[in-house]
């Protein structure tokens, strides 16, 4: 084998694991992705709330589980019942 078919061969691999990771890419569609989890989705509700979500007694819960979580001083996310929670 020569050094030009060598290059041709590497080439044409190259080109061929890129169009494999392009396909890849391109079928993922947002619904395949999970789902967020609970607490993400509790603080993104707060997060939508704006300002209003400070004086929230449901996000103040949510975000303080999140910051024992983030420092470490609890592993498990507990939250506050929802509005319009009756029980669990």
């Amino acid at each position: 084998m020569g050094a030009a078919t060598i290059v041709i061969a590497a080439a044409a691999v190259g080109a061929a694991l890129l169009a494999a990771m392009n396909g890849a890419k391109l079928t993922q569609t947002p619904d395949s992705r999970p789902p967020p989890s609970a607490a993400r989705a509790d603080l993104a509700r707060c997060r939508a709330l704006g300002p209003d979500g400070s004086a929230d007694p449901y996000c103040q819960a949510t975000w303080a589980a999140q910051r024992e979580r983030f420092f470490g001083t609890t592993a498990v996310h507990a939250p506050a019942k929802r509005p319009g929670e009756t029980g669990r």
